[in-house]
């Protein structure tokens, strides 16, 4: 039988059977004084969004949500496999996915200003897609890059970044033009975060 502990529980809130209507009523009203910085809220029509934390991968994003997966996948460079752990919400229309590789090797990181660039055409090569669009997309002084992918019945966004040792993905594809759709792509690629 597996048992899971709680931890971190904070127990110094108080509880309304055991403290009284009072003290949860200054809580709240202690709660509402405060103004939170850094919260990010997102209203879009009819898609709801939840805020996933990668611990491991030292980042978090805001995806649609949808039917969660989560995969390994590994690309074959000409410095060796790079393993990648993705995962993909799939609301209707779309599919949002967020990556990063395993901490890469010395031989592959040797020639960094090449590994966006090579890991990009990778991509295209796998993907058999035509390339729309490529720019320079830093990520303040993260070095970075977004391109666009196209096909008759679809279209992914890429963007890439090399962070210390580890290379993160994020991709949104359309299968349909829905502006709704369109919309929260942006959103969710601007919503990367490292932590």
């Amino acid at each position: 039988m597996l048992t899971i502990q709680a931890q971190g529980f904070i127990d110094n809130r108080p509880d309304f059977f055991d403290k009284g209507r009072l003290q949860m009523e200054q809580e709240i009203k202690q709660l509402e004084q405060q103004n939170p910085q850094s919260i990010l809220t997102i209203e879009s029509g009819e898609i709801q969004w939840q805020n996933i934390i990668f611990k491991e991968g030292g980042f978090s994003i805001w995806m649609p949500a949808g039917t969660m997966t989560e995969e390994t996948e590994i690309i074959e460079t000409e410095k060796g496999k790079i393993k990648f752990k993705v995962f993909a919400s799939h609301p209707a229309s779309a599919r949002f996915v967020v990556a990063y590789s395993d901490i890469l090797n010395s031989q592959q990181l040797a020639n960094k200003q090449n590994i966006l660039p090579n890991f990009q055409k990778k991509i295209v090569n796998v993907t058999g897609f035509e390339l729309s669009s490529d720019r320079s997309y830093n990520l303040g002084d993260i070095p970075g890059r977004e391109f666009v992918l196209k096909n008759d019945a679809e279209t992914i966004t890429f963007r890439i970044y090399l962070v210390g040792q580890r290379l993160h993905l994020i991709g949104a594809s359309e299968t349909a033009k829905n502006n709704q759709i369109a919309g929260a792509v942006v959103t969710f690629l601007e919503s990367f975060k490292l932590n």
